[in-house]
């Protein structure tokens, strides 16, 4: 199985931390993308569209296919990809989950390239380009709010992120753009107050133990998404990742 990925230069030492991590024999393929980022969560629309560009460029290589797409802040603990082939089958693309309930996350994902999931990301690239609105609150929309006709699904918990142990509650019919406002706001709350006790993490010790203690019982992967901010991002996300490392280790 390939997997895909793409990075910026002043990312290449989470990039390192990544391709260190991994326990399949997957053919990797990263590029290091030149480009400038925008303002926005997830990197701004100059991100967005090279993403999904990056997607679709990816599929087009690869018809009749399951390919992986993933985001450079994970760790791997375990081999997953019969994890993923599992959950893929009788399914075009399957998700990392965001919530518990509700929420796909696209900086983990396994697609089968073929017509139906080329005319998928085609849409999400218009609609950015069209909208100028974030690629995952647009595929999270399509999915959920518009039902787009696409059989798709999530992996199961072992494929752990930050934002699956919050405590906030979710529901299909609740506003996404609402819900992220909201956790960005929340987020930097989190921030300010540490930064006020001396520290530069986006949590306190308390908060991060809490999110542990609700871990499933096996974690393959951990993704340290939505964890980071602008101009500190990689440092937060890989004290974060090294933090989670360690917990394991402990809990073994």
């Amino acid at each position: 199985m390939k997997l895909y990925y793409f990075y910026t230069k002043e990312y290449e030492e989470m990039r390192n931390s990544f391709l260190s991590s991994l326990k399949d024999p997957f053919d990797v393929i990263g590029m290091e993308a030149n480009y400038k980022k925008s303002e926005g969560s997830g990197g701004g629309i100059s991100t967005w569209t090279y993403k999904a560009h990056f997607i679709l460029d990816a599929m087009k290589d690869n018809q009749g296919e399951t390919i992986l797409v993933c985001d450079i802040d994970i760790v791997f603990f375990e081999k997953t990809e019969e994890l993923i082939k599992k959950a893929i089958e009788n399914k075009k693309i399957v998700f990392q989950k965001e919530h518990l309930s509700y929420g796909a996350n696209i900086g983990f994902m396994a697609i089968f390239c073929d017509r139906e999931t080329t005319q998928f990301w085609e849409t999400v690239l218009q609609t950015i380009e069209r909208e100028h609105v974030w690629d995952q609150v647009i595929v999270n929309r399509m999915i959920y709010d518009e039902k787009y006709p696409i059989s798709w699904g999530t992996l199961p918990l072992e494929f752990y992120s930050f934002t699956l142990s919050g405590n906030l509650k979710f529901s299909s019919g609740e506003n996404l753009v609402k819900t992220f406002i909201r956790r960005v706001l929340i987020l930097l709350k989190s921030l300010l107050r540490n930064l006020k006790r001396g520290g530069n993490v986006a949590e306190d010790r308390l908060t991060i133990k809490k999110r542990l203690s609700l871990w499933p019982k096996t974690i393959v992967c951990y993704h340290a998404n939505f964890a980071g901010h602008e101009k500190n991002a990689m440092r937060i996300k890989l004290r974060q990742l090294l933090s989670v490392q360690n917990y394991l280790k402990k809990r073994k």
